[in-house]
């Protein structure tokens, strides 16, 4: 293992001599990079001339670029550059954005000081959390090599400056004076920059002033000692280490991006040393395995990888038994300190299969294993596997807290194991040590996640009975394990009675949130979970969203929100503050809230009184979900229902079980109790259903005008909304036909007289669909027709002159209201833009309807033809009379040639 004094970095001198250059600070620059085939000098390498550079391992010649595990043979390492070789190095080190900077692409490649006496090379690894501590070497290594060594002091007493010695050289303050200050540590003595690069540094060592995060604690002094909080901890460096404190008083470095001044524990045996091996680093005393190079050979290998480490996380490297086993075997060693160990891997695995559990089990319940937190998901352990386990977790000796099983391919077997291992004995006596255990996605009662196999709740059972006396597990997870009613029952009975156990789902004690999106909740699970919170007290979030929890599992679950205390947030539904009446907007779009979150809406709308505007867009509530918030606006018996809500948006929701590829299964209840509601609703003004497949898919059997007909039935008789978006819906001419009737007068003149904004854009309703709209603009015998309605969008809809000619018609009604009419991408040539001309033109009598101001004509194929016809109704005639309401009219994309334009920039 390196530390700081392995290293020395010699310069040739004028007169050939090798003189070492002082480190300032190495932290793992010129090691890890040389490590993982970045060392700064092999990084330039191939950038100065040959024989420039020379490293030596051992005191050998070492090829540079022969770098692959280096560490697990080096204690020393010398790194000699000739002068020319050093120039060039220090010329590309000079900026901050220099060539070398860029090609290792570190946070910081800085010249230390003028004289070029010192290089900081921050790699990117490194970060504010493990930067070397003041390590020293260990006797061995100081007997080896005594030009690294350092001064030794006992427990609690400081090393003075004049002290320390680094790279076989003493420093004093009178030997250093290009140096402007003392360095106490070579370690902890760095040149920091913030994370945006701002700081620079004044002169060689430290002369900066950095501030804390707000700006108001500067250095007085270089060599000022500071205190923390409490006053208890005095500053190692002289020069510009500083232990500030953020604002919950854990001290931090502010100085530094990727240097921290670290302490260690008096107690422990040995000083907290480099935290680095295999070119990785992580928090000091952890070890993360990321490729199969950096596997150590055999249990020794294991041990030297492992020396003074609390975690290691191998990650899908493929390990195998035999390394588990070599593992195994470092992890009974006494002096090996690991208490965490993660050999999980969701993507690749880490090919243990039951051997190597078992030689695992067998190092857990040895004496001297320090065990406590053991991962092994995703690793097709099976039941001879977890049996091996169980006994290990019985023995007197397992010191295993938690074990994670998740996503192996445990069975009924395997369940009746670790009940064994969970029961008292004869004497009442048991392993009390495990209080976390997660058996979530295995096949406990003999079905995997396919439904493939034969259901036998023993196995389960017998965990049941379990639990029942155990009284150290606190948490346990069995969510995706088809554990089917006789097993759920079991399970949910027992969290129900025992004083310890307080999930099931793997709810940590005490939690106050718990997520579960994206999962693959099953719906039996679901409804594990809806019986779990009826006994947990403390959870106030929940998130099950983008789970796609339908049917009665949807009402369970949410009827289980709804009664729990002390639930707050549902699917980011705001559940507290909508009791209390504190929102008046509530914006949940695209959040993936599903039928429970529209479930637990519809249940808190219908006594909220201050909820004025919900969006909803992009939930995937579909039919059930749509029932639910009708319910909410509709009287119940005793004439209650939400009266507060004025603006609802359920656009692209699966309303009617189709998604917009037309996939599902079309079912119009959920549309049709909306349009039930909409009937009686006196509160509502703006209601947005676009992008549903209301009718289903065109030219399909799904096709079906029954929703669309309802919802207009429905229009008819409301007398608050005044805004109504049914774009890309498909409702065709029979929807639009449907509509039509809902805004024209009947025989009893009943008809909408609420509504001012439709919105049809992409309905493929065609000449058909216009036509009959056009009836409702138009005065019947008893001159009687739609006033209200003054935009209409009818964009993308197939019109041609035909449809637009009955529009026109419509619109040339002195009484037509219509203000903006929207007609863009369709198929209008000449003669429906003459037609259009025409409604615009004032009659003989001067007449013309005044209301129409906004005109959109874009992407049809009216011609030159067209766009002059309509420049002659904007121009004044004979008289001077011309439409003079008309201000905005867009014909772009209609091929209208410098004819049109010219006509119509004159008018």
């Amino acid at each position: 293992m390196f530390d700081r004094d392995s290293i020395r970095i010699l310069k040739e001198r004028e007169d050939g001599k090798m003189e070492p250059i002082p480190v300032m600070h190495v932290s793992g620059s010129l090691v890890v990079y040389f490590w993982s085939s970045h060392a700064v000098f092999a990084a330039v390498d191939s950038r100065i001339k040959q024989g420039a550079l020379s490293v030596n391992l051992h005191g050998k010649p070492y090829p540079v670029g022969e770098c692959e595990l280096v560490h697990e043979r080096a204690t020393f390492i010398e790194v000699e550059t000739t002068a020319a070789g050093w120039e060039e190095i220090t010329r590309r080190v000079e900026g901050r954005n220099g060539e070398l900077m860029d090609a290792l692409r570190t946070p910081g490649a800085h010249k230390i000081s003028d004289s070029a006496t010192s290089l900081l090379i921050i790699p990117p690894e490194l970060d504010a959390g493990w930067l070397p501590v003041s390590a020293s070497p260990t006797t061995e290594e100081r007997k080896r090599h005594p030009t690294a060594s350092t001064p030794t002091q006992e427990d609690g007493a400081d090393v003075s400056p004049a002290q320390m010695q680094l790279g076989g050289q003493a420093f004093q303050a009178a030997d250093v004076s290009n140096v402007k200050a003392e360095v106490d540590d070579a370690v902890q003595s760095t040149e920091p920059h913030n994370q945006k690069g701002k700081r620079k540094f004044d002169d060689a060592v430290q002369s900066t002033e950095p501030h804390d995060q707000k700006g108001k604690r500067k250095f007085e002094d270089a060599s000022h000692a500071d205190r923390d909080q409490k006053g208890k901890q005095k500053l190692e460096d002289a020069v510009q280490s500083t232990e500030p404190h953020d604002q919950k008083g854990k001290r931090k470095l502010e100085g530094a991006v990727q240097s921290t001044v670290r302490t260690y524990d008096r107690n422990d045996d040995s000083p907290i040393r480099w935290a680095l091996c295999c070119g990785h680093g992580g928090l000091e005393g952890g070890v993360i395995l990321d490729s199969h190079r950096d596997l150590p050979d055999g249990k020794d290998g294991w041990r030297r990888l492992l020396a003074g480490k609390s975690s290691l996380h191998v990650k899908g490297v493929n390990i195998g038994d035999a390394g588990v086993a070599a593992l195994a075997e470092a992890v009974k060693h006494a002096d090996c300190k690991l208490h965490t160990l993660n050999l999980q891997n969701r993507c690749r695995g880490n090919g243990i299969g039951d051997a190597g559990v078992t030689a695992l089990a067998e190092a857990v319940k040895h004496a001297d294993c320090k065990l406590h937190t053991l991962d092994l998901q995703w690793n097709g352990i099976g039941d001879a596997g977890v049996t091996a386990l169980a006994e290990a977790v019985k023995h007197a000796d397992c010191k295993l807290h938690t074990l994670d099983l998740q996503d192996n391919q445990i069975g009924r077997e395997g369940a009746k194991a670790l009940a064994v291992a969970l029961t008292p004995n004869e004497e009442g006596v048991f392993n009390g040590s495990l209080n976390t255990l997660n058996l979530a996605g295995n096949q406990l009662c003999g079905v995997d996640f396919r439904g493939r196999g034969t259901y036998d709740a023993s196995g389960i059972k017998a965990l049941a009975n379990a639990l029942a006396f155990n009284t150290s597990l606190g948490t346990l997870n069995l969510l995706r394990n088809n554990l089917g009613d006789t097993g759920r029952a079991a399970i949910l009975a027992v969290l129900e009675r025992s004083d310890t156990l307080t999930s099931v789902c793997g709810i940590s004690p005490n939690a106050t949130e718990f997520d579960l999106s994206l999962n693959d909740l099953r719906l039996e699970n679901v409804k594990l979970l809806a019986g779990e919170l009826v006994f947990n007290g403390s959870l106030n979030t929940l998130n099950v969203r983008n789970t796609h929890i339908t049917g009665k599992f949807a009402r369970q679950l949410a009827e289980a929100v709804l009664a729990h205390p002390s639930m707050k947030v549902f699917n980011k539904i705001a559940m507290q503050d909508m009791r209390d009446d504190e929102l008046t907007e509530l914006d949940l779009s695209e959040q993936n809230v599903g039928v429970p979150g529209a479930l637990v809406l519809s249940k808190l709308l219908v006594s909220n009184g201050s909820l004025s505007t919900l969006y909803l867009a992009g939930n995937q509530i579909g039919p059930e979900g749509a029932k639910a918030l009708a319910v909410a606006l509709t009287p119940n018996a005793e004439g209650v229902f939400n009266g507060s809500l004025n603006t609802l948006n359920l656009s692209d929701n699966q309303l009617c079980g189709l998604d917009i590829n037309g996939r599902g299964t079309y079912d119009a209840s959920g549309i049709k109790a909306l349009a039930d509601a909409l009937a009686f609703n006196k509160s509502l003004n703006t209601l947005d259903l676009s992008n549903n497949q209301l009718r289903g898919v065109h030219f399909d059997e799904t096709y079906d005008a029954s929703g669309i007909k309802a919802l207009a039935n429905a229009l008819a008789f409301n007398t608050s909304l005044n805004t109504l978006n049914l774009s890309r819906n498909g409702i065709g001419a029979e929807g639009a036909e449907a509509l039509a009737v809902a805004l024209t007068p009947n025989a009893e003149g009943v008809f909408n007289t609420s509504l001012n904004t439709l919105n049809l854009y992409n309905n493929r309703i065609g000449d058909e669909g216009a036509k009959a709209l056009a009836v409702a603009l138009t005065p019947n015998a008893e001159g009687v027709f739609n006033t209200s309605l003054n935009t209409l969008d009818l964009g993308g809809n197939g019109i041609g002159d035909a449809g637009v000619t009955a529009l026109a018609e419509a619109v040339k009604h002195a009484d037509c209201k219509l203000h903006t009419l929207d007609l863009q991408d369709n198929h209008i040539g000449r003669e429906g833009a003459k037609a259009l001309a025409v409604a615009l033109t004032p009659n003989e009598e001067g007449v013309f309807n005044g209301s129409l101001n906004t005109l959109n004509l874009r992407i049809n194929q009216i011609g030159p033809e067209g766009a002059k016809a309509l420049a002659v109704a904007l121009t004044p005639n004979a008289e001077g009379v011309f439409n003079g309401s008309l201000n905005t009219l867009d014909v772009s994309c209609n091929e209208i040639g410098p004819e049109g334009a010219k006509a119509l920039a004159v008018a």
